[in-house]
Formats: C-alpha cells, sequence, structure tokens
C-alpha cells in the first residue's frame, strides 16, 4: 500500500472508534471486545506468558471466553461455579489474577477502563485448639491408655522442637 492508502485506512479506523465512543459512551469497547480478545491481546503482549499462566487462561477462556469485557464480572462467577469447586483459595486468587491482569492489558491497549473482577471468597483460617488445664490430665491418661506409654517424653520432645504447646 502506498501511503495515501495507510492513511485513509487510519481515518476510517479512527473514525469508526470516534462513532463507537459517541454511540456506545465510554463502555463501547468493552461491549465489542470479549474475554478471548483480551486473552489474546494478553498472550500477545512483548514478554509473553508463562506456561503456567497460559494454562490458566486456556482454562479461562474454555467458560468465558465468549462474554463481553464488560460482564467479565459476570463471567468470573460463572467460572467460579463451573470449574472452581474443591480449588484452595489460593488456586482460585491465581486465576482471577490471571482474568484480571488480560483485562488490565487489553484495556490499556484499547484505551478504555478496565472492569474489575471481585475478589475470591476468603476462606477462614483453622483455629488451633489449645486444651485447658482441666483436660489436659485427661488427655494424657487416654493417651497412656491407648499407646502402653508415657506421653511425656513426647510431649518434652514436642515442646523443645519449636511445636506449640499449650
Amino acid at each position: 500500500m502506498n501511503r495515501r492508502e495507510d492513511a485513509d485506512a487510519y481515518r476510517a479506523r479512527l473514525e469508526h472508534d470516534v462513532r463507537q465512543a459517541m454511540l456506545h459512551g465510554a463502555g463501547g469497547k468493552a461491549q465489542g471486545l470479549t474475554v478471548a480478545d483480551a486473552g489474546l491481546l494478553y498472550m500477545n503482549r512483548p514478554g509473553g506468558l508463562k506456561s503456567y499462566d497460559l494454562w490458566r487462561l486456556d482454562q479461562l477462556n474454555d467458560v468465558v471466553g465468549d462474554y463481553p469485557v464488560a460482564n467479565a464480572a459476570e463471567g468470573w462467577g460463572r467460572f467460579k461455579q463451573v470449574r472452581c469447586g474443591g480449588l484452595a483459595p489460593a488456586t482460585v486468587a491465581r486465576f482471577r489474577a490471571v482474568l484480571q491482569a488480560a483485562l488490565n492489558y487489553a484495556a490499556a491497549v484499547e484505551r478504555f477502563d478496565a472492569p474489575k473482577i471481585g475478589p475470591a471468597d476468603r476462606v477462614p483460617k483453622k483455629r488451633i485448639r489449645f486444651l485447658s488445664r482441666d483436660q489436659k490430665p485427661g488427655c494424657s491418661a487416654a493417651t497412656l491408655r491407648t499407646s502402653g506409654r508415657s506421653p511425656r517424653p513426647c510431649a518434652s520432645r514436642g515442646c523443645g522442637s519449636g511445636k506449640r504447646c499449650g
């Protein structure tokens, strides 16, 4: 192509972008772009992706690739229902981080505001419960009956090795 054709193509694209912005407002580009498109932009970014993030992006694309970027939060909810059952909270958080990174990168390239994906559900940590002073003798007696030897040496060794002692 020559310079004139390049200029005409650029002008046509710019006019299209302006028309879309006028018709759909700030969310126009986010409506026209799918999560799969955002993932493709992110995948082809300079520096590329690590193999495990590429796998996560593929998993996300299988479930939410057809969702418009503007509805990515809806897609994330669907992904959690379909794919995240039984996964550790850290794994779900990593899926979320990859999706949010892809959306942020696409928003920077295409010049629109990236939608925010809600945080992954927090799982409460298990409480460590210590025996009360009243319960300790009963526990020691029960251990002695079942193991046939005194629990004292084990408890002493456990306290000296950095384990929690109540």
